[in-house]
């Protein structure tokens, strides 16, 4: 099952998205929109980054008021160009494999 981060009305947060953090700075969601919880006490991660900066900055999603959650069904991709699905096939096969070797290790 895929987590996808989402905001407190439920909807799903995705690249480009702004969001606002619980004192009103205005943020963009980057690239890969975060890192999903890796074990039951975390919450995940949100990657993100302000226009006047050059720099990504990583938060815990409730900042924006945010939280993962399991999703049934995989998110909808607009790929640009064929180098971006290449890119996105890659990070999702790295992804399955972190995800495999984890549940190994966690069995041990």
């Amino acid at each position: 099952m895929k987590m996808v981060l989402v905001r407190g009305d439920g909807s799903v947060v995705k690249e480009g998205d702004e969001l606002s953090t619980t004192d009103g700075e205005v943020w963009v969601v980057e690239q890969g929109v975060g890192r999903p919880p890796q074990h039951t006490s975390s919450t995940g991660r949100i990657w993100v980054k302000q226009e006047s900066h050059d720099f990504s900055r990583e938060f815990f999603p409730g900042v924006f008021g945010c939280k993962w959650e399991e999703s049934e069904s995989k998110p909808e991709l607009d790929f640009t160009n064929f180098e971006a699905a290449l890119d996105f096939q890659h990070m999702e096969d790295l992804q399955n494999s972190l995800d495999k070797q984890w549940e190994e290790d966690s069995d041990a």
